[in-house]
Formats: structure tokens, C-alpha cells, sequence
């Protein structure tokens, strides 16, 4: 018999509209989540396609919503968690959302800052925070926050890493606040990955880049989003229900063995993962 990992639960994904946050709420979908509220600037997948809440309902009868919600607006964050309310107590958070820094570290101003620590660190805050207040009323409950392996090791991108870095920290910190209260955080570091953001706010997909990715990463390719979301819902189901404070890759391998020395030859013009 299998196992449905997402049984009976009631979920948000905050950056769930495309990428990888649009196939993790697929996949609780399918994995038998009773309820999934989707949060995001806009309901269309940048990448193409029909709203994943609309997929959803048709395809799995999962009930689902969208909720228009700008991660660095705190109260806009509240709304969307809120919205979970209608199906029960909310058992998974999941905080996706992430923009990537424009131009040369030198030349990015200040209005640049804001804008990537607002998404990529100010929006998993507040998607902790929201999630938080349920599950320590409740006693229970698992969030999962997308970091990326820019989140562990150096990269070319120091404004990106240094958010993804503080949310691998974040992260670990609220799983020993929160642990004895019954709640479980983790944190999820991708590597590179097919998504609108390498496609089109930094055009990695289908050029030179991405092959130069692909040789100094052991599996030879790029990670498609269902990958990622598979290793998310694991995090966030009951069979990782002694895991608390961990941080997972998911990168083919590309930070370590002889990889991650490989990679020391790539050009520092490559954008991060």
C-alpha cells in the first residue's frame, strides 16, 4: 500500500505560483493534502501554464486557493497563512519565493539591497512568523524554507548568498527555539534548477552557462523542480519526524567531491544557482 506523505494536511506555499514552489503544492496535492493555499504576486506561472491552484482542484480534488500576496509585506504574508483557516490547522509552511541580484555587486544600489533582502530574507521571516503563531498554538507543525547552495558555500553572487545564507541560519535557529514546542524547521538548498528565474531573470537555461553547470556537476544535468519539491515534501512529512535544524541538498552532487574544485575554475561572470 503507499503512502500518501501529505495525508490529511493543510498547507501554504509562499512563492508557489511557478518553479519549484508551484510543483511542491502540486506534489501535496498528490501525496494526499486535504487543503493548499497558494501565495504569490500573481496567480500565472511566469513560466507558462494555467494558475497551479485551478490544476490542482481539476486534477487531484485537493481543495486550493490563490491568495495575491507580496512576501515583503508582512501583512500581506498574514493573509495568505491565514487563508489555511478555512481547512484546518495548518500542519506544513513552505517559503519558495526568491529573486536573484541584478548587475555587478559594485554597481548595485541601495533600492537593489532592499529589494533582494525583502524577498529572499525579510519574506521567509515573515512566512515563519505567520506559520509560527498557528503551530505553537497547535503544538505541531513543519515549515520548510528554500535556501540554495549559495545558502553553504561561496558564490559569485554576494548579495544573493549572503540572503541565502541568512535563511540556512534563520533556519536552524527557530528549529532549536521551536523544537520543544513540537515544531520542526529545515532548510532546502537547491542547486541549479530549471525555473523562471535561471531562464529569465538570470539567463542561464539553454546557453553556454548551463553547460558549463552541467560538466561540474556529477549527474551531468539540471535539476527540473519536481525534483526539488519531492526532497521538500519529505522534509515536511511524517517520515523526517526526527529531522529539526537540518539543511538538505539537492544538487547533483555539484558542492562536493571533485566538483566542488571543478567549480573553482568556472567564470565568476556565472550567476548563481
Amino acid at each position: 500500500m503507499t503512502r500518501e506523505l501529505m495525508s490529511g494536511k493543510v498547507v501554504v506555499v509562499l512563492g508557489g505560483a511557478g518553479g519549484i514552489g508551484r510543483s511542491i503544492a502540486m506534489r501535496c496535492a498528490q501525496q494526499g493534502a486535504v487543503g493548499v493555499v497558494i501565495g504569490d504576486l500573481n496567480s500565472a506561472p511566469r513560466e507558462g501554464g494555467r494558475p497551479i491552484h485551478e490544476v490542482i482542484v481539476e486534477e487531484t480534488g485537493c481543495r486550493a486557493a490563490f491568495v495575491g500576496c507580496d512576501v515583503s509585506n508582512a501583512s500581506e504574508v498574514e493573509a495568505a497563512v491565514r487563508a489555511t483557516e478555512d481547512w484546518g490547522p495548518l500542519d506544513a509552511a513552505f517559503n519558495v519565493a526568491g529573486v536573484a541580484e541584478r548587475g555587478d555587486f559594485l554597481e548595485v544600489d541601495g533600492a537593489e539591497m532592499d529589494r533582494v533582502i525583502a524577498v529572499n530574507l525579510k519574506g521567509v521571516i515573515h512566512g515563519c512568523q505567520s506559520a509560527l503563531r498557528r503551530m505553537v498554538r497547535d503544538g505541531r507543525g513543519a515549515i520548510v524554507n528554500v535556501s540554495s547552495i549559495a545558502g553553504i558555500r561561496p558564490t559569485f553572487d554576494p548579495l544573493y548568498s549572503a540572503t541565502k545564507g541568512g535563511v540556512t541560519t534563520l533556519s536552524a535557529s527557530l528549529a532549536m527555539r521551536y523544537g520543544p514546542r513540537g515544531i520542526r524547521v529545515n532548510s532546502l538548498h537547491p542547486g541549479f534548477t530549471a525555473t523562471a528565474l535561471t531562464t529569465f531573470d538570470v539567463p542561464v537555461v539553454g546557453t553556454e552557462l548551463e553547460t558549463r553547470r552541467q560538466a561540474v556537476t556529477p549527474l551531468r544535468r539540471t535539476a527540473h523542480p519536481d525534483e526539488i519539491a519531492d526532497a521538500a515534501l519529505f522534509l515536511a512529512s511524517d517520515l523526517a519526524s526526527f529531522v529539526t535544524g537540518a539543511a538538505l541538498v539537492v544538487d547533483g552532487g555539484s558542492i562536493g567531491g571533485f566538483a566542488g574544485a571543478a567549480a573553482a575554475t568556472v567564470s565568476d561572470a556565472e550567476p548563481s544557482p
